[in-house]
């Protein structure tokens, strides 16, 4: 599969995800952190850049949502508490990055 079809299979997960659990972007999931990759590889086809972008936007989004109260999930019972924490999706698809991108 060529690298530029990358972004397209990330949006099709995005939309699978969002319709299965009904979540939306903003709610501070694994989605928002999902759909900054997809923003940040698109156009791209050189898999390091398209690595290097993807971690910089997760890590950018993961900042942002912090200060954000979990809306969905688990998580939503602790609503304010969640606030200054990472969502744990956010932090696996991160470690999924760094993984792709450690030589094997």
């Amino acid at each position: 599969m060529p690298w530029s079809e990358v972004p397209a299979l990330l949006a099709g997960a995005l939309a699978a995800m969002m319709a299965r659990g009904k979540a939306n972007l903003g709610d501070k999931t694994v989605l928002d952190t999902l759909n900054a990759a997809i923003q940040a590889v698109e156009g791209m086809d050189d898999p390091a850049k398209m690595l290097a972008a993807a971690t910089a936007a997760v890590d950018a989004t993961l900042e942002r949502m912090r200060g954000e109260p979990a809306k969905i999930g688990r998580a939503r019972i602790f609503a304010d508490r969640s606030v200054g924490l990472d969502d744990p999706g956010q932090v696996a698809f991160r470690e999924i990055l760094r993984g792709l991108a450690t030589p094997a």
